[in-house]
């Protein structure tokens, strides 16, 4: 597909949202523009509560949890996400002209792409055996009835991002799936690894439509889903000495996405070099070992955040008193 720089290429976001919302008016890449269309094609899908929505969520430990078949529709839908996820937080000229190693849609987008075709490989490694860490993945699922659904755009094979071998990727049925629920939509997803050595764990890949700032039904809230499961696995677990609290979590972010960096900021975290000025006890050694399996911690294109947990999931401090 075709690069483009120029500010010919760039058109306002007229329609949608409403006139005199804060976000009309937005210019965006001309790429994220169907033909004929004034207003942009990107999910403009915002959740209310889970009652209204009927939203299921669900956590599951991969791959063992999953069937291959599950894997394969998870894996499609979470590529989908992210992938159209990335582009409503990158395809803004402000963005686009300050990412640190690329200057064109293009470039910027191939960087993600390059992350979405992970995500398949991700879903079916086996990191216990690989690196003695534990994955899970954490997911948000609605029926496709509710009002307002999400875009169904899947931006990826528009813009020719997916590979050849994507398009007749079969995903099954759904029958005796227990995870992937048939016929819904996927809204929010993460990929959390935990170092049961350490206590550390690691949120490695994600697409939300949930915002990041909302303290009740936003993105906080929902990683906490995967927490209390990891936790209780924790608990579950009969090794002397038995494994440390889950004490510090990370966030590999996407350098360029400077919006996500300030929001995650409300809720403590910091760069990974302030945090260790802050905290002599540890070193950058045990980040690298939870991120193991996902490349960040030696990608240029991603920063590492990190926080305390009980500063960020305060709700989860009534599950023990060992926190």
């Amino acid at each position: 597909m075709p690069c483009h720089q120029s500010p010919a290429h760039l058109t306002p976001n007229s329609s949608t949202p409403p006139p005199g919302s804060r976000r009309a008016g937005k210019w965006r890449s001309i790429e994220v523009f169907l033909p004929g269309r004034r207003n942009c094609s990107l999910s403009h899908f915002r959740m209310g509560s889970a009652s209204e929505s009927g939203l299921q969520v669900r956590v599951a430990e991969i791959p063992a949890e999953l069937s291959a078949t599950e894997r394969r529709a998870l894996a499609a839908a979470c590529k989908r996400l992210y992938f159209g996820y990335s582009l409503g937080l990158h395809a803004v000229p402000e963005i686009i002209e300050a990412h640190p190693t690329s200057r064109t849609f293009c470039g910027v987008m191939s960087i993600h792409n390059v992350h979405a075709r992970l995500i398949d490989e991700w879903l079916e490694a086996d990191a216990m055996a690989m690196f003695g860490l534990r994955r899970y993945i954490v997911a948000d699922w609605a029926p496709r009835n509710i009002a307002r659904p999400p875009s169904q755009v899947d931006w990826r094979k528009l813009l020719e991002f997916a590979g050849p071998e994507e398009a007749e990727e079969d995903t099954g049925d759904g029958e005796g799936w227990q995870f992937v629920l048939f016929g819904s939509d996927l809204l929010d997803y993460a990929i959390v690894q935990w170092d049961p050595e350490s206590g550390i764990i690691c949120i490695a890949s994600g697409g939300y439509h949930r915002v990041m700032t909302d303290r009740r039904s936003g993105v906080m809230p929902f990683l906490a889903h995967a927490l209390s499961r990891i936790d209780a696995d924790r608990r579950g677990m009969r090794s002397r000495p038995p494994p440390p609290p889950i004490a510090h979590v990370t966030f590999a972010v996407s350098l360029g996405a400077k919006k996500a960096m300030t929001s995650l900021g409300h809720f403590g975290f910091v760069p990974l070099k302030q945090y260790l000025v802050c905290h002599p006890d540890l070193d950058t050694a045990v980040f690298d070992r939870v991120q193991r399996g996902f490349g960040h911690e030696a990608d240029s294109q991603f920063g590492v955040v990190v926080a305390r947990v009980r500063d960020v999931f305060a709700s989860l401090e009534s599950h023990g008193d060992d926190r």
